[in-house]
């Protein structure tokens, strides 16, 4: 049972099957250089414009209808071109033109962040390796997950045999166990345990992946026992 499971879980025992011709992370499109330059050649534009008018507006006398929002407009486009940065060269052409080479550049963007999407999405959700929280060798790997059922197995059998012989022997030969007895298994869990810590910390790992490994035994031990029967355990190894 325990061969099949681990053949069709995958649980990650045994080392990871080879694989070839994997999809890799590709980097979100960005705008390239010379969109960028479009954008601050087109916000400097605004920018000269829109002071060429409040200067005219004001020279001509016009009313604060037309004065106003010119040199409202005059601020904004001076914030966007500063904070977009001074183009390399300014723009001198017709305004239409310029409009029109920002659109096409935004349109080849859209369509390669649209492209971007429909490779990334096949993947939302999969795990990237080698961004684990920490890593452990697969042999301790495999030791945890068989060596803690076995461990409960045991603890629960003793427990069985303490309050209901009959019921313990389900799982071996019918038999009273004497407290001795459970008192000298317990310990010697206890023994194997405190054992499998020192391993841990003479292996090459770092002190966050030891004490990981070493909760996640405890909590393995202390996930599968009622109240009760944790209070006994601890009795008996006293």
């Amino acid at each position: 049972m325990l061969v099949v499971t681990v053949i069709l879980s995958g649980c990650g025992l045994m080392p990871k099957r080879v694989e070839y011709f994997q999809r890799e992370v590709v980097a979100v499109p960005e705008k390239k250089a010379a969109h960028v330059e479009a954008e601050k050649q087109a916000a400097a534009y605004v920018s000269e414009r829109a002071q060429e008018t409040l200067l005219a507006a004001t020279a001509e006398q016009s009313s604060t209808n037309v004065v106003r929002p010119a040199g409202e407009t005059t601020v904004a486009a001076l914030a966007l071109s500063q904070s977009l940065g001074a183009p390399s060269e300014p723009w001198d052409q017709d305004a239409k033109q310029l409009a029109l080479r920002l659109a096409r550049m935004e349109s080849r963007l859209d369509s390669k962040l649209d492209g971007y999407r429909e490779r990334v999405t096949p993947d939302v959700g999969k795990k990237i390796e080698g961004t684990g929280l920490f890593k452990i060798p697969w042999l301790i790997n495999g030791a945890l997950w068989i060596g803690i059922p076995i461990a409960l197995f045991w603890v629960a059998r003793v427990a069985l045999n303490i309050w209901n012989p009959a019921i313990g022997g389900v799982v071996g030969q019918v038999e009273r166990v004497g407290v001795g007895v459970v008192r000298r298994g317990f310990s010697q869990v206890i023994s194997g345990v405190e054992s499998f810590k020192v391993k841990i910390d003479s292996l090459d790992l770092d002190d966050k992946a030891k004490d990981l490994v070493k909760e996640l035994l405890r909590e393995k031990l202390a996930d599968n026992q009622d109240h009760d029967v944790q209070a006994a355990i601890k009795k008996l190894a006293n």
